[in-house]
């Protein structure tokens, strides 16, 4: 079994590499826009799913290239 291990990143990490504030950050993990693991009392987000969000938001020339963001869920 082969299993690719991502970096675990804190909140407000997450926040820093996004330049967000770290609130809006726990909001998207919360309402499940930001995919998280709860380790303990902490939690941790994987460097790959921030990857996978940016990929999914990006934008070229105003074109959308990624397949979207997810927006909020109700």
């Amino acid at each position: 079994m082969s299993t690719t291990l991502s970096r675990l990143l804190t909140v407000p990490q997450v926040a820093e590499v996004l330049s967000m504030s770290p609130f809006s950050v726990w909001k998207m993990v919360l309402d499940g826009r930001l995919p998280s693991h709860k380790i303990g009392a902490s939690r941790r987000i994987a460097s790959a799913d921030v990857d996978a969000m940016l990929a999914a938001s990006r934008v070229v020339g105003g074109r959308a290239t990624g397949k979207g963001f997810p927006s909020r869920m109700a």
